[in-house]
């Protein structure tokens, strides 16, 4: 029926609590940025200077050379790194 409210579930002691609220987005863009900052790093550090700006841009400059590229995620900015390393790699040290 329109307008009619839900009904929760009734347990032994009362209605069923609501459900927990979800993560607040803030918290949880950063979170994801954080962790792929890290898996980034931790695979490309030595070899590209990798940042992510607060418009959420993401980029990798080569440590050798300071070719520079950007992308909108992380992803899309690993897809790059891998590629510019293929065609030209870096003696790593």
């Amino acid at each position: 029926m329109a307008g009619t409210p839900p009904v929760l579930p009734v347990q032994a002691n009362g209605p069923a609590a609501p459900p927990a609220p979800v993560r607040d987005y803030e918290q949880m863009i950063d979170s994801y940025r954080s962790a792929a900052m890290i898996e980034l790093q931790d695979h490309w550090g030595d070899v590209f200077a990798i940042a992510v700006d607060e418009a959420g841009v993401w980029s990798a400059s080569r440590r050798d050379d300071g070719t520079t590229h950007t992308a909108a995620s992380a992803a899309e900015l690993r897809q790059a790194i891998r590629i510019e390393y293929w065609h030209r790699p870096v003696i790593r040290p």
